[in-house]
């Protein structure tokens, strides 16, 4: 038997090992890809991915259905500055592929910060009274609820 022949991208990487393309360099090569690019805000250019344009609909790819729910908020400003070089476009399809992972950006703790007290209002002392005098009848858990409102 003749074995399988290789492919082009085989062949490439055998002649040109060092001029691989990475998957995660995103390459825009078509006009529609590009300029989706332009319009999709920082937040979601690394998540979503130009799949095809076929028959008037851009097929994009998102990995989760949080993603999918970002896309969605700006799916309207994202389709009608689209429309204005490309006006046959009608819809914009968004396909969920959960095995693709996206990096999460890590949060330091400078910008959460979950000792933060809040301004509260203080209760007024007719109110604090009130609720005092009724504190022993009530069952434990309200009553420690009540103690934890009145500090």
């Amino acid at each position: 038997m003749r074995p399988r022949p290789k492919s082009a991208k085989q062949i490439l990487s055998e002649k040109w090992p060092k001029q691989q393309v990475s998957p995660n360099s995103r390459k825009y090569n078509s006009d529609i890809a590009s300029e989706l690019a332009l319009y999709i805000p920082e937040s979601l250019k690394d998540v979503v991915v130009f799949k095809s344009f076929d028959n008037s609909n851009l097929v994009v790819t998102i990995p989760s259905a949080n993603y999918q729910m970002q896309f969605n908020a700006i799916k309207l400003n994202l389709m009608s500055n689209l429309r204005k070089k490309f006006p046959q476009l009608i819809n914009i399809k968004c396909q969920v592929e959960p095995s693709r992972q996206v990096q999460t950006k890590q949060y330091t703790a400078s910008k959460i910060n979950p000792t933060a007290e809040v301004n509260q209002k203080k209760l007024s002392k007719k109110a604090t009274e009130s609720l005092t005098s009724i504190l022993p009848d009530l069952p434990e858990e309200l009553g420690n609820a009540i103690k934890k409102l009145l500090k």
